[in-house]
């Protein structure tokens, strides 16, 4: 093909001859879709929040602390327990907070698990293996409050 005196290859003509039309065209007003949610995104949501506690170790009591001695979460969220506690912990819960699969929590050295949703509304005094330290109140381990969702 022939621009003028110049030879100008087709492959350039059909490269940047579409390009052209391609920017051309592109300037006409766009409508997209929003983007849909993924179906991670909606399980995530319906199952609720994760709350975080800690568990550390007290050298001078020979037990485990626990970043709070009560968290409350409503029904459909869940805990993470993180550890960083240098053996494997076993905790026990209440078979009604979080269903027969998270009565018996095992975290490994350093470890973390989470339980799954909670089931039913209600007050779960936690124990574990090491034995837990007591709290300000008292009482020995997490407390663990489940409301009612809204």
């Amino acid at each position: 093909m022939r621009v003028g005196e110049y030879r100008v290859p087709r492959a350039f003509v059909a490269i940047f001859g579409g390009a052209l039309i391609a920017a051309l065209l592109g300037c006409q007003a766009k409508t997209e879709a929003p983007p849909e949610a993924s179906p991670e995104a909606a399980t995530e949501a319906a199952m609720g929040s994760t709350q975080p506690i800690t568990l550390t170790w007290d050298a001078q009591l020979n037990c485990i602390k626990f970043s709070q001695g009560r968290i409350t979460i409503k029904v459909g969220d869940m805990i993470r327990f993180n550890s960083s506690v240098q053996q494997v912990v076993t905790l026990r819960i209440p078979i009604a907070a979080f269903g027969s699969s998270d009565t018996l929590l095992t975290i490994p050295l350093n470890g973390s698990i989470t339980t799954a949703a909670a089931k039913a509304a209600g007050s779960y005094n936690v124990n574990s293996t090491p034995a837990m330290c007591a709290t300000p109140d008292g009482g020995v381990g997490p407390v663990i409050v489940v409301e009612e969702s809204k």
